[in-house]
């Protein structure tokens, strides 16, 4: 099912598989093969398909996994608003031997993951705001993917430049960040870039009209040429069954920074 079938089934209660009787309000439905979570004022949170859990099944998160083509072969990987654990589901059954650190700061989130999304009862996520975790942590990593919301807007930190400056010093010099984003409009958009551009400066964008998300994918260092990134999602894409062509064509490459 597309998002706008999810969230048109997420009008009523007829189905619901569990209702949080706390703040903020999670609901978990299942219909038609897919299981989703939507928060209090109806966002689409996540979603899974039930006979294929590890696959993405949200166009945001695939998109976000785009950022694969720049470092196929991770070495470290670290997820900022695991939530459900989609992005790390995914990780966990083609990347086996990646190490792999999840954070998000909702101990609800972790615990739905596990009873209803398919994740082991031994995940867990550090329990810490994501900022707070890149200010204490000295590790780097190959991959940074960020989903960080609060409910259908993304989190204060994402405006932050000191953010995208820690995501920075926390990155390889050839890793790649995936942020998924939802401004307000395009100066609000246009503010984001301008701190991202500062630390990650060779950024690619892709538009989520389906799900009201635009996911960034950012580098410090400037990326392969389209031909061979073409090329890896290719033959990338079929090994680890993932259609990265098609978000590879969603994806527009800014112009470079002035600098270069």
């Amino acid at each position: 099912m597309e998002p706008a079938d999810l969230v048109r089934l997420s009008q009523d209660d007829t189905h619901v598989v569990h209702r949080s009787q706390r703040e903020p309000g999670f609901a978990v439905r299942e219909a038609q093969g897919v299981r989703w979570l939507t928060s209090a004022d109806g966002t689409l949170q996540s979603a899974m398909r039930i006979d294929a859990p590890a696959d993405p099944a949200l166009p945001n998160h695939l998109l976000m996994l785009a950022a694969l083509l720049l470092c196929p072969q991770p070495e470290r990987s670290l997820e900022l608003g695991s939530g459900v654990g989609a992005i790390e589901r995914f990780l966990a059954d083609r990347f086996a031997d990646t190490t792999r650190t999840c954070v998000d700061s909702c101990a609800e989130l972790t615990q739905i993951g596990r009873e209803f999304f398919g994740m082991p009862s031994d995940w867990q996520p550090v329990q810490i705001r994501a900022a707070d975790y890149l200010k204490q942590s000295d590790q780097r990593y190959s991959l940074i993917f960020a989903d960080l919301f609060d409910g259908a807007a993304h989190s204060d930190c994402v405006a932050d430049e000191a953010f995208y400056a820690d995501c920075a010093d926390h990155l390889e010099d050839e890793g790649a960040v995936a942020i998924n984003l939802s401004p307000e409009s395009e100066s609000d958009l246009l503010a984001l870039l301008l701190q991202m551009r500062k630390h990650l400066p060779w950024v690619s964008l892709a538009a989520v009209p389906e799900h009201g998300n635009i996911v960034a994918v950012a580098t410090k260092s400037e990326p392969p040429d389209d031909g061979t990134l073409r090329q890896r999602a290719k033959y990338l894409g079929e090994s680890w069954r993932l259609d990265l062509a098609g978000a590879l064509q969603r994806l527009e490459r800014l112009p470079p920074p002035a600098a270069q």
